[in-house]
């Protein structure tokens, strides 16, 4: 072989040589470069209160005439007719019971209370006084289911009163149930103003 057949062939090794070092630009300190993307997400919750409680009929002891004895009586049950239980007081009209519908989770224990019985009877009047004449007191509240998707203390029906202001209720079935209310009315003696009578009270429920 000539002298100029091996310059050309050792050049020619030579560039195949170093050829075999030159860099690889997408090596950066022997790692691939990472291409990346982000975005941003979203969170969202919402707070309910499943509870409610609204009066359908209101409670209403009708039209009474008082008589000579005092402190009278009279019960309305949450079903059935009202009746005098003490007193010579005699039941006119327009006795019925009151009805309040619930909405609670189904199948969840709740309780419902009359916050107002918590120390004394519920006081109904005529007009804003306080004086005996022109006051009569409510002092026990009857409470039945109506319907079978509902049930009051562990079963149909419970009382609540003075000193015992709230029981327990679930409703099955799902989460709307209706209660019928009665009422005892003590306190109706001989003086009372004639006149309508009213009052208001809280009923509450709550998980």
């Amino acid at each position: 072989m000539s002298q100029l057949s091996k310059k050309v062939l050792g050049t020619g090794a030579a560039v195949v040589a170093l050829s075999a070092f030159v860099p690889n630009p997408f090596m950066i300190g022997d790692a691939m470069a990472q291409a990346t993307a982000s975005d941003t997400m979203n969170i969202t919750a919402k707070i309910v209160n499943p509870m409610d409680v609204n009066q359908l009929v209101k409670l209403n002891f009708g039209s009474i005439a008082v008589g000579a004895a005092a402190s009278a009586k009279v019960v309305l049950p949450a079903t059935g007719a009202a009746a005098v239980t003490a007193g010579d007081a005699v039941l006119i009209a327009g006795q019925a019971a009151g009805k309040v519908s619930f909405n609670a989770p189904s199948n969840q224990t709740f309780t419902i209370s009359v916050a107002d019985l918590a120390t004394k009877a519920i006081f109904i009047t005529a007009g804003a006084t306080t004086a005996a004449s022109k006051t009569m007191k409510v002092d026990q509240l009857f409470l039945k289911a109506s319907g079978t998707k509902i049930s009051i203390g562990g079963g149909t029906a419970a009382t609540l009163k003075v000193g015992g202001t709230s029981t327990s209720a679930k409703i099955t079935g799902g989460t709307a149930g209706n209660v019928n209310i009665g009422g005892r009315l003590i306190s109706i003696n001989p003086n009372q103003l004639v006149g309508t009578y009213t009052g208001t009270y809280t009923m509450s429920v709550t998980l």
